[in-house]
């Protein structure tokens, strides 16, 4: 986002003194000024409306791939509307393909080399897509009436295909989506005025039992088809699948003195969810203990409106609330002082928030301020890496010392910001959506070494936080990939590639000793292709020399230099020994990566893989 004056084309407005950071929220717009954003700030950004405005959404998880990263994307997702008339409203199902990025660098080389027509550049950007139809994403859309507005709609982690809806009607109603879905997937060019259709579906379960509207809904990521609900009456209903419908539970759960607002399954336990309420409160509820809450903790001096269960470090869980404050707890010191984080960046009410399912220690944030925030809570300060970036960018501006270091990015544009979500297969893609006339509005954030929002007259705010180490515990690997798999969390990991990947698994994991029992603390084996700083390279498939016998397809150079020490040296070959001499093959052949390995003694001298029940040399399994 740029911050520019009204001027004449012949006679353009130069900033003079040093850069300032433009903060949202604080600083006012001069008259004949107004904020433009900044295209290389993102790697993908563009707005796309379904019709009536959207109070709720949700990403619709595909079979195109665990994790994409390659441009062009494509995306399906769910959403539902908030009509001027109730029997005007329905639920669009969509996908949205060809979403051509660009990929960015994290300091733009004008920046670097002194080039100041920054409005230049991007008026460039902006017209390239203009011109190129190339570059227009492709929407299908189908609609299927709803009774009445949509206050929330989530998609099945296991099943997408089947959705769940709380309607102002007071109804909360599950529906297979699988034919529209499937229709899209299978679709072209959109058909002329398809989407003006209406289409008649019936839900396969309506529950009536709760008292009054509400807002609160979530699956299970854990058990396929358990789903809660709550209201504004105060009440929590459990839904429990059966082979062919679901048993609503008519005895609600009760233990807020308010409205229910936000409800979240646990990423590991599958019997515990969380609730958070206008009364202020976080409460943690275990289904086998009848229908009280098992504890309770004052979060908020103001009505907590969203939390969201951190899936891959399940202690954290975060909370925002009606003063513009949000919060990041310890569950596991809930009863005592549990406040991990606390941030009061935002001037208006929280809507939002959610933690990326690809970075344990990011969240991303939607308030009534009209801005997406997106955080890191694992960055500190660091006034020498100020420093150095200033240098930099051959300029001398200061980011605001109440300026939180965790503040990854700002993202404006919407108007009263409703809810955003992560795409699970997509990292670094967040769709949002806006009740503003606008639709949703999809984003493609780059990630950021610094912060990425923007400054006054182009300029960006220097970065002011450094990277702290990180780990995921193996308990909060298996329930992310639970949720993919749609395996129990109790399964091994072994249970779960295999499900996931089948043939195409590691040769370890189709040995049944490995299902005894949990890998020991210095169980793990991990062979990366470089280190944390470096590039990992590939090598192409019309290598022949590099991708093996026959010039087989495309893969890492680092996988191709492991195939060629297994293939020159006799079974059994060392976790050291490979790794060892592949970064002697990579260094031949001019590589400049420099490949690891991580584990204990023990295992670094063991056999690579299942070396040692080989009596010959055995090919390489695919990596």
């Amino acid at each position: 986002m740029k911050k520019v004056e009204a001027s004449s084309s012949s006679n353009p407005v130069v900033a003079s003194g040093p850069a300032k950071v433009w903060q949202p929220g604080v600083d006012a717009l001069e008259d004949g000024e107004e904020l433009q954003f900044d295209p290389e700030a993102y790697n993908y950004l563009r707005g796309f409306s379904i019709g009536w405005s959207c109070l709720s959404f949700d990403v619709v998880r595909d079979q195109l791939g665990l994790v994409r990263s390659e441009f062009p994307h494509t995306f399906y997702g769910v959403a539902g509307t908030q009509a001027e008339k109730a029997p005007w409203n329905y639920i669009g199902i969509f996908k949205l393909s060809n979403i051509s990025g660009k990929k960015r660098e994290p300091i733009p080389p004008s920046a670097v080399d002194g080039d100041t027509d920054v409005d230049s550049d991007s008026s460039s950007d902006e017209e390239d897509e203009e011109i190129n139809e190339d570059t227009k994403p492709i929407l299908h859309l189908k609609k299927v009436a709803h009774a009445g507005c949509v206050n929330r709609i989530r998609s099945m982690t296991q099943k997408p295909h089947i959705c769940a809806t709380w309607g102002d009607t007071g109804h909360v109603q599950v529906w297979d989506l699988s034919s529209f879905l499937n229709s899209l997937a299978e679709s072209g060019a959109p058909a002329p005025k398809e989407d003006d259709i209406i289409h008649k579906h019936l839900p396969v379960k309506v529950f009536s039992g709760h008292k009054d509207e509400g807002y609160a809904i979530d699956w299970s990521p854990l058990v396929a088809g358990r789903l809660v609900s709550g209201d504004c009456n105060k009440c929590i209903h459990l839904w429990e699948p059966t082979p062919t419908n679901w048993n609503v539970d008519p005895n609600p759960f009760v233990g807020h003195s308010a409205s229910v607002e936000d409800l979240q399954w646990s990423p590991t336990e599958a019997d515990i969810f969380a609730s958070c309420s206008v009364d202020g409160t976080i409460a943690i509820w275990d289904i086998r203990t009848g229908k009280k809450p098992r504890m309770s903790v004052k979060a908020h001096k103001t009505d907590a409106n969203v939390i969201s269960w951190n899936r891959l470090a399940s202690c954290m869980i975060a909370s925002g609330c009606d003063d513009g404050s949000f919060s990041v707890r310890d569950l596991r010191s809930i009863q005592e002082d549990s406040l991990v984080a606390h941030f009061e960046y935002h001037k208006k009410a929280i809507t939002s928030i959610e933690w990326s399912p690809h970075e344990a220690s990011s969240l991303a944030v939607t308030s009534e301020d009209h801005q997406l925030t997106i955080w890191d809570l694992s960055l500190e300060r660091d006034a020498e890496e100020e420093a150095e970036f200033r240098a930099k960018m051959k300029e001398q501006a200061n980011a605001p010392e109440d300026l939180p270091p965790q503040l990854l990015f700002v993202h404006q544009g919407q108007r009263d910001l409703k809810e955003l979500h992560w795409h699970p297969q997509i990292p670094s893609m967040i769709v949002s959506t806006a009740i503003d006339g606008r639709g949703h509005r999809a984003l493609r954030l780059q990630p950021h070494h610094g912060r990425g929002f923007p400054a006054a007259r182009g300029h960006r705010a220097p970065p002011a936080a450094s990277a702290r180490a990180r780990f995921l515990p193996y308990a909060a690997v298996v329930g992310y990939l639970s949720g993919a798999s749609g395996l129990g969390a109790s399964h091994h990991v072994a249970d779960h590639l295999l499900a996931l990947f089948g043939a195409d698994a590691s040769d370890k994991f189709h040995h049944p000793r490995h299902h005894d029992s949990a890998p020991s603390p210095d169980g793990g084996i991990l062979l990366s292709g470089c280190q944390t700083d470096e590039t990992s390279a590939d090598v192409s498939g019309d290598d022949d020399e590099a991708a093996g016998e026959g010039g087989s397809k495309a893969c890492g150079a680092f996988s191709s230099a492991v195939q060629a020490v297994l293939a020159a040296h006799p079974a059994p070959v060392s976790n050291r020994e490979v790794v060892t001499r592949a970064r002697e093959v990579l260094r031949e052949k001019g590589f400049e990566q420099h490949p690891c390995l991580y584990c204990s003694d023990a295992n670094a001298d063991a056999p690579f893989l299942c070396q040692q029940e080989e009596k010959e040399p055995a090919a390489m399994p695919a990596l």
